[in-house]
């Protein structure tokens, strides 16, 4: 008996430590890099940096207070979402719906929404040679640099209009 209480707790343990360690390389990017394909949502909190590149992201990516996030080379099945950070950056990814919200930086270049594409309340905002189905929204951001964009729908992303933010 003894040797096959044994063996069950090291492969509970086994399963336990392996569990862990993939739901950390999927939940949490935080100081590291992810490529490939990633079967679920991808989570960044904190101030570590993550750059997420060639890479096919079955989830949502959410960033929030992160120093540095930059998404580029990606195809995302759901949203991303990065804010209240340092430098938020997305390029040549495409996405339901990008968002960048409250960042110091926030650029987004080359990049196609199947929705939205909104970028609001950054220090700067570079939005260029992007399209999205649905609108290109840039509003309350201190400084905007825009060209190129296309969308079928709403874009209020001009250099020098800055809409206010609806309430």
């Amino acid at each position: 008996m003894r040797p096959q209480r044994l063996l069950a707790r090291s492969l509970i343990g086994f399963l336990l430590v392996g569990a862990s360690v993939a739901a950390v390389a999927v939940e949490d990017c935080a100081g590291i890099y992810l490529s490939g394909v990633i079967e679920d949502d991808i989570k960044i909190q904190g101030p570590n940096p993550c750059v997420i590149e060639d890479a096919t992201v079955m989830g949502n990516i959410t960033a929030s207070g992160s120093e540095d996030v930059t998404v580029v080379n990606a195809q995302v099945s759901g949203a991303i979402r990065i804010r209240n950070g340092g430098s938020a950056s997305v390029s040549l990814t495409s996405a339901k719906n990008i968002v960048l919200k409250k960042n110091v930086v926030a650029w987004v270049y080359g990049s196609i929404a199947k929705n939205n594409i909104v970028v609001n309340e950054n220090g700067t905002a570079i939005v260029k040679r992007n399209a999205a189905v649905r609108s290109i929204i840039c509003r309350n951001n201190v400084k905007l640099s825009v060209f190129r964009n296309n969308t079928e729908g709403t874009e209020d992303c001009v250099p020098g209009i800055q809409l206010p933010t609806a309430q």
